[in-house]
């Protein structure tokens, strides 16, 4: 979408005022995500349920209470978890399964204190916590705190669920925005965010960012400045909420925002179109898809096939295990649709983490160290050959179907993973000879093996969400360490480039389907060492093609 130039005087001279909150007609805050709108205003609330005035019951009662309320927001978190951003939801429901929090749950109810009293002391504290932490991102954590303490207090008080209501486009202004309605919003309805708290780390902005909605935080004053229904203009390239601009700012901004609107029509417009640099390699960019759901606009945003398609859609929706022939079914329709275009189906990946309803696996200690991905698919044969039949059986109809194994570490684990397949299509009476494999490459181990396991496997694709933590030994849960988490630290960008190097050694494609490969502050790094193939999600396919274009090798 580019920072729009050819900005008037008056506004390029705000933006060095920065945030002052000195702007006549204008509420200053901090950009989150670029882009132009005006619209009338929609004032939202998030308020947490109050705690009943009841009686204590008995003390397994109100355990059980607390326990089926948190398990039923477990679920929903496991859901929203396959969608786009879903590590948040996933860091969410880790947090609701943290023992500590547990321990401090049940002490309260144990002394006395009635189940949602007993939550709501237990979140405020952690919460309390986060607002004093020493660093930003710690800080900005809160908020997701307070988003799993009202979740939870729905559930047990049986309120109505909080549903903000948006009947015609509009820009929201709210005190914060809790992760849980940003993933619900309806995008369509949903023009702008302004927020009179936040952060640029907070996970509403990050989803925010995610569906390519303008956005500001820390616009402080926001809330007492405008009135539901007013029309304002929300800049989000200078994070500027405006309510009351001049004639020539009004023209300013209408005629940046006619010029973000163009660039993104040209994206949009040209994203059927190879991706080709500057000096005439084409760009292979693909998309990271959760289930059939996604495939239309995957194909819309001009994606060249599915680089990464999470097959635990198919498993975490149901409390019963998919039978061969409905997974059969899905893969089948799926490369269908798809037609010539690849169609790279990841095998199961699950594990401590990521707990199945259908197949329930003992906690672990450590499950980013544990029975996870490939290492469970293994140690459960059964559940991994059913997956594999089936995969087998829909490549025998439709050839664009290849398979990728998350988690590999060892060259052993891939001939243990050939050889089963081998075996299913003997069973089968089918030719696996030519259905293409490849492996995640997302353990630091993979990385150091790679010219090894090259020797193996058709392709490599890498998980910059796992290689980083994995890499920096810092787990991407765990916000104490967040800061660690970064995909630009020259360590993982090396891991990244050994990978890329080993794979043009051996003469396989090497692709990357983690966040990394949808962000264009990384794309240039990234095809500096070495990468030729990107998978991301079907919303930054535009722009990632568009990015490409305008890069030189």
């Amino acid at each position: 979408d580019g920072v729009i130039e050819h900005q008037s005087d008056e506004v390029e001279t705000l933006h060095h005022e920065g945030n002052a909150q000195t702007i006549e007609g204008a509420i200053t805050g901090i950009s989150v995500n670029e882009g132009i709108v005006t619209a009338p205003v929609v004032l939202v609330t998030s308020e947490m349920p109050p705690v009943p005035d009841r009686h204590f019951g008995h003390t397994t009662d109100e355990i059980a209470h607390v326990k089926q309320a948190i398990e039923c927001v477990v679920q929903r978190l496991q859901h929203q978890a396959k969608q786009a951003k879903g590590d948040i939801f996933s860091a969410h429901s880790m947090m609701l399964s943290d023992p500590e929090l547990w321990q401090s749950v049940e002490s309260h109810i144990q002394s006395g204190m009635i189940a949602e009293q007993a939550w709501l002391e237990t979140l405020h504290a952690l919460a309390e916590e986060y607002r004093h932490a020493e660093t930003l991102y710690m800080r900005e954590r809160e908020a997701d705190v307070h988003d799993i303490a009202r979740q939870v207090m729905v559930e047990m008080t049986g309120a109505k669920s909080h549903a903000i209501e948006i009947k015609e486009p509009s820009i929201l202004l709210a005190h914060d925005l809790m992760p849980s309605d940003v993933a619900g919003f309806d995008k369509s309805k949903v023009l702008g965010i302004c927020l009179s708290e936040g952060g640029k780390t907070s996970h509403s902005a990050i989803l925010a960012r995610a569906m390519g909605i303008p956005a500001m935080v820390k616009a402080q004053g926001c809330l007492d400045a405008v009135r539901s229904g007013q029309m304002v203009t929300l800049d989000g390239f200078k994070g500027h909420l405006w309510f009351a601009p001049s004639d020539e700012v009004q023209q300013a901004l209408d005629a940046q925002k006619i010029e973000w609107q163009n660039a993104r029509k040209s994206a949009l417009a040209s994203a059927q179109q190879v991706a080709m640099t500057r000096d005439g390699l084409a760009i292979p960019v693909l998309a990271n898809i959760g289930g059939p759901n996604d495939l239309d606009n995957a194909l819309t945003s001009g994606a060249e096939g599915v680089g990464l398609f999470r097959t635990e859609f198919l498993f975490q929706d149901s409390e019963v295990l998919p039978t061969e022939e409905e997974q059969y079914q899905v893969y089948r329709d799926i490369a269908a649709a798809l037609g010539d275009k690849p169609l790279t189906i990841r095998s199961l990946d699950v594990g401590g983490d990521k707990p199945l309803a259908a197949y329930p696996m003992p906690a672990e200690d450590n499950p980013f160290l544990g029975l996870r991905g490939v290492r469970l698919c293994l140690k459960h044969e059964a559940l991994f050959n059913t997956q594999l039949r089936a995969i087998l059986k829909a490549f025998q109809v439709q050839p664009n179907i290849q398979l990728m194994i998350p988690m590999v570490a060892q060259v052993q684990e891939v001939k243990k993973v050939k050889a089963l397949l081998a075996h299913q299509a003997q069973q089968l009476g089918v030719d696996a000879s030519n259905l293409p494999v490849g492996i995640m490459i997302e353990v630091p181990a993979a990385v150091l093996n790679a010219d090894a396991l090259a020797q193996e496997v058709d392709f490599f694709s890498i998980g910059t969400n796992d290689l980083t933590q994995y890499v920096m030994a810092a787990d991407r849960g765990n916000t104490a360490v967040a800061e660690l988490v970064n995909y630009f630290e020259p360590s993982v960008l090396k891991a990244i480039e050994l990978t890329c190097a080993a794979g043009d050694r051996a003469g396989i494609p090497v692709s990357m389907c983690g966040e990394m490969a949808g962000d264009p502050n990384a794309t240039q790094t990234l095809l500096g060492i070495g990468l030729r193939k990107f998978s991301a999600s079907a919303s930054l396919l535009p722009g990632l093609k568009a990015q490409i274009r305008q890069l030189s090798l």
